[in-house]
């Protein structure tokens, strides 16, 4: 669900950035909606009380999301990247560390190699670079093309769940992922006008 993201972005951009839905960026928005629902299944379809208000959480973290990288699209296009990232990740650290003493129960941490390299690799590697490299590329071309190319996540997930966890792929996870790959050509190619 937090992959709507790029409908909130498209939609936002096209009043903000002047980035105006034609109908192909639609058919793409469309074709990646249809390929998120294929690959949530009919699971989305039995409504649970109990994860109604997760669901709808997750929704406002993709519109929130969404306008993050309009905002960051509008106001930092002329900000040193690696500066602006460093901040955020310092006090997005500080917030969790707070919140971890707060609502994690104590349990006593083992500081062993691989929980060290792990946390360094996420840290720098899988965090760090990873949203410098974004925010280049946000103010490098449309931030509705950029946020589309977002919705390679999921099908890289199942890719490497079924290549590394041996999970299943199914018949509608399949169509599911070639309706997003459709979905992104769609709004990252330039038709020519007709």
């Amino acid at each position: 669900l937090v992959y709507t993201m790029p409908i909130f972005v498209t939609v936002i951009s096209h009043f903000k950035l002047n980035e105006k839905i034609n109908v192909y960026k639609m058919l793409g928005l469309f074709s990646g909606l249809i390929g998120l629902l294929f690959i949530l299944g009919g699971g989305i379809l039995h409504v649970d009380q109990n994860v109604i208000l997760g669901e709808l959480c997750v929704l406002i973290a993709a519109l929130s999301w969404g306008i993050a990288n309009v905002y960051s699209k509008l106001k930092f296009k002329h900000t040193d990247m690696i500066h602006m990232n460093a901040w955020q990740l310092l006090t997005g650290a500080v917030m969790l560390l707070i919140f971890s003493f707060i609502l994690e129960p104590s349990r006593p941490i083992h500081w062993s190699n691989e929980a060290i390299l792990s946390l360094l690799f996420n840290g720098l590697f899988s965090t760090a670079l990873t949203f410098v490299v974004w925010f280049w590329i946000l103010n490098q071309i449309e931030a509705s093309k950029a946020s589309m190319a977002l919705m390679f996540v999921p099908v890289l997930g199942l890719l490497f769940g079924w290549l590394q966890l041996h999970e299943p792929v199914t018949f509608s996870i399949l169509i599911g992922a070639f309706m997003i790959c459709i979905g992104i050509f769609m709004n990252t190619y330039q038709f020519k006008k007709v």
